[in-house]
């Protein structure tokens, strides 16, 4: 009862909650649901949310991180002519 045993079709819930989930699926949520979701939340989660992010994603975190530090250094910088 309840479909395959598929690993994309298992839960892992109590047997409690799974009497009541037997026929639900779980839908992602979109980017906007997600984005909206994270600016309601407190500086501290927020800021607990772009931690789990850098963890999850190393490598796009430190390009994004050498961006960062390569636009600071041109805003600063008096002979790249940016900043007058």
């Amino acid at each position: 009862m309840g479909g395959t045993d598929d690993p994309g079709n298992l839960r892992a819930i109590c047997s409690v909650c799974n009497e009541g989930a037997s026929n639900l699926t779980l839908t992602r949520p979109d980017r906007n649901k997600l984005l909206t979701q994270l600016r309601r939340a407190t500086a501290a989660d927020q800021v607990e949310a772009l931690r789990w992010l850098i963890r999850k994603f190393p490598q796009q975190a430190a390009e994004f991180r050498q961006a960062a530090e390569s636009i600071a250094a041109s805003d600063t910088d008096p002979t790249s002519g940016t900043n007058e």
